[in-house]
């Protein structure tokens, strides 16, 4: 192998699969595949979720391939300041600029990302990377990372018709999205892991439409720009029944200004015990929330409208925080039932569902 090629566009490219890289190299994980031919270098990896695969232009005086660690890899490109670099392979890979070079090893060479399998039989669907990127936000942070569920460790993704809805829980609480598609050839139900959405919006901009491509025989998902190939690998299983767990009847229903709640809340968050609890009594009028810990305690009673029972329950100060810095109104609507029963706070387009702590 051997090519001319400028730095910035290998640069972009090298930064594009970086997403993909584990921190440790071990069998195929950390590895980078380097095959050029014709008039590109293609740069490939992936981690056993997802496979990132980007094409970039070069000047290719002989085609080849090779395999390289692939946090060294990058270092090296970002290290090297010139316009235009040459590399060549000669038992390892030289990386050439204008005032010296590096020299990094060349491994195993039967790995190859660049040959990753391709989905067949796609469905596929088009919306709006706004769209995606905004329900892809409002679900990872809900996912769970517990090995031992791994189907919540994924992201629920579901078209009917012309709506997308997106699900994600781990077991303390759950997040419901849904928006419009802009076209789609056949319904989709999926489970994606959340590290790969989290991974494809990194590198998409914020403008235009995007394809997702979903194979059933194959169960992958598929993602492309102009330059650069997503391929994921779905969670297999039947995800959890979400909407017998969300309530539709409530005893008690509250208003209040959002950036009063979330400043209260961040107060109480502070002086919590472990699990940064916040106790809540609601009245027809106000909030109030309380929290005390060994370092301390706050207090902070917040305006409302409220209709229903008065109620005296606890959460998470955390969990609570983060559902409201994912609200866009400046309003929040709370809906209660008993103290130990599931809480929904929603808007337009949003259903979040918080546990209540225990209290004895």
């Amino acid at each position: 192998m051997k090519i001319a090629i400028k730095k910035i566009d290998l640069e972009y490219s090298a930064n594009a699969v970086s997403k993909a890289l584990t921190n440790k190299l071990e069998g195929k994980m950390g590895v980078i595949t380097l095959y050029a031919e014709n008039d590109a270098l293609n740069v490939a990896t992936g981690n056993g979720e997802i496979v990132i695969s980007s094409n970039v232009q070069a000047e290719v005086v002989e085609s080849g391939k090779v395999n390289v660690a692939g946090k060294l890899f990058c270092e090296a490109i970002k290290k090297i300041a010139d316009e235009e670099i040459e590399m060549y392979l000669d038992k390892e890979l030289y990386i050439r600029c204008s005032d010296g070079f590096v020299k990094i090893p060349a491994l195993d060479g039967s790995i190859d990302w660049t040959d990753y399998k391709q989905p067949t039989s796609t469905s596929e669907i088009k919306l709006a990377i706004s769209e995606l990127k905004n329900i892809v936000k409002r679900s990872i942070a809900f996912c769970s990372t517990d090995d031992s569920r791994p189907l919540l460790k994924g992201v629920n993704i579901k078209t009917v018709g012309d709506v997308l809805t997106a699900v994600a829980l781990d077991g303390y609480r759950l997040a419901k999205s849904e928006t419009k598609i802009t076209a789609s050839n056949k319904d989709i139900n999926v489970i994606v892991p959340a590290s790969a959405l989290n991974c494809i919006c990194s590198i998409l901009g914020n403008d235009g439409d995007i394809a997702l491509q979903v194979s059933d025989k194959d169960k992958l998902l598929q993602v492309k720009t102009k330059d650069t190939t997503f391929t994921a690998v779905l969670l297999q299983g039947e995800f959890v029944s979400y909407d017998r767990i969300i309530p539709t009847n409530f005893t008690t229903q509250v208003k209040v200004p959002k950036k009063e709640m979330l400043s209260a809340l961040e107060r109480a968050s502070m002086f919590g015990d472990m699990y940064s609890v916040a106790d809540f009594e609601i009245a027809p009028d106000s909030v109030e929330i309380k929290s005390k810990g060994a370092s301390g305690e706050a207090y902070s009673k917040v305006k409302a409208t409220a209709d229903g029972k008065d109620l005296e329950i606890a959460f998470n100060a955390k969990y609570f925080i983060g559902v409201l810095k994912l609200l866009a109104g400046d309003t929040v609507e709370m809906s209660f039932n008993k103290q130990n029963e599931p809480t929904i706070i929603k808007e337009t387009g949003a259903t979040f569902l918080l546990l209540p702590i225990r209290r004895n």
